[in-house]
């Protein structure tokens, strides 16, 4: 029983309780694992788009339905090996073990077709739309600690919002085509 309840705490510390995805301390941890034995990887930092306004109309019940739904969707498609948390609110951060551009291009395009799928709110009954953007850092190459991934991709990720403005069908962004 002790040993159950050990297990129990543990998950607690490192999954999100809404999403049963990592959550930040528990990817965290996996992150600076990954830097600590020079392994590469992306670092994808994700912000919804259209969240605040359901959030805010229809209630924290829907936008917690919209979390659970991005989160099960983002389940489905990375890779064994790969990792997926919900940083905090609407973010959710992954860690990909590739580095390969157009292999990251491609999981990102699977990632928004699928999120941008209208989602029945299942408390009101009607149909909502959310998308993303996307903020991609490479280790080591755009920055050999997670404070610098986490800035990099985060500003590649605003970067994105930006233009989103302009070219609605604009995802992602990578740190190193940025200028600094």
């Amino acid at each position: 029983k002790r040993k159950q309840t050990l297990d129990e705490l543990s998950y607690q510390a490192d999954f999100d309780q809404l999403t049963s995805l990592h959550n930040r301390y528990g990817l965290e941890k996996i992150i600076k694992n990954h830097i600590n034995e020079e392994i590469e990887f992306s670092l994808f930092l994700m912000d919804l788009n259209k969240f605040k306004s359901i959030n805010d109309i229809f209630g924290h019940e829907s936008g917690d339905e919209i979390l659970i739904f991005v989160s099960d969707n983002i389940k489905k498609i990375i890779r064994s090996g790969d990792y997926a948390s919900r940083w905090g609110g609407d973010e959710f951060v992954l860690l990909v073990r590739s580095i390969d551009t157009d292999d990251l291009r491609q999981l990102t395009k699977r990632i928004i077709e699928q999120i941008t799928e209208p989602y029945r709110l299942k408390n009101i009954n009607k149909n909502v739309s959310i998308g993303a953007s996307i903020g991609i850092a490479l280790h080591p190459h755009d920055a050999t600690t997670m404070q610098g991934l986490l800035r990099k991709s985060d500003k590649a990720m605003y970067e994105v919002k930006k233009i989103k403005d302009k070219d609605p069908t604009f995802t992602l962004m990578f740190a190193s085509d940025m200028k600094d």
